[in-house]
């Protein structure tokens, strides 16, 4: 049974735990530990924060037309974020993006080396005992594992 979309909570643990381990820092430009992301521009490319990807303050809204229902992989999404252009200053609006989580999931495979189903289910849900809770993609149902090439639609809870 679905508990809702919670792969943002997911992402956003994921990336706390890559804090933690010194793999990233809110606070420096992801462009330090993720040389290959790229933004729109100079200035973005310098200073945008995992904190800021995570808390919608990039100054690039939603371009859900990218994503949605279509079948680019991660990686293609992520390649994509150069192509955002800023509608508001960074830092001085909430403008939701899920593009953002988007790369900051990517974010999460560049540096632990596994696909964020597999982070998230061998570093949060088996720890904390979640053992029927399991990623659901946009083209598969809850049972086997996720497909590598997929993106999370939702996070299951069966039985």
């Amino acid at each position: 049974m679905p508990i809702a979309s919670n792969t943002k909570l997911f992402t956003a643990v994921a990336n706390g735990l890559l804090v933690a381990e010194g793999k990233l820092e809110w606070d420096r430009p992801v462009r330090q530990f993720v040389p290959s992301v790229q933004f729109y521009n100079d200035e973005l490319n310098a200073t945008v924060t995992i904190r800021d990807m995570l808390s919608h303050r990039t100054g690039i809204t939603r371009h859900d037309a990218i994503w949605y229902k279509s079948d680019f992989s991660r990686k293609e999404l992520f390649e994509r974020l150069k192509y955002l252009e800023p509608s508001q200053p960074m830092r001085q609006t909430f403008l939701y993006n899920n593009m953002m989580y988007a790369g900051a999931g990517y974010i999460v495979e560049l540096l632990s080396g596994k696909p964020w189903e597999d982070f998230v289910r061998e570093r949060i849900f088996t720890p904390l005992g979640m053992t029927s809770t399991v990623p659901i993609t946009g083209s598969r149902q809850a049972s086997g594992p996720p497909e590598p090439s997929t993106r999370i639609s939702r996070i299951c809870r069966s039985g």
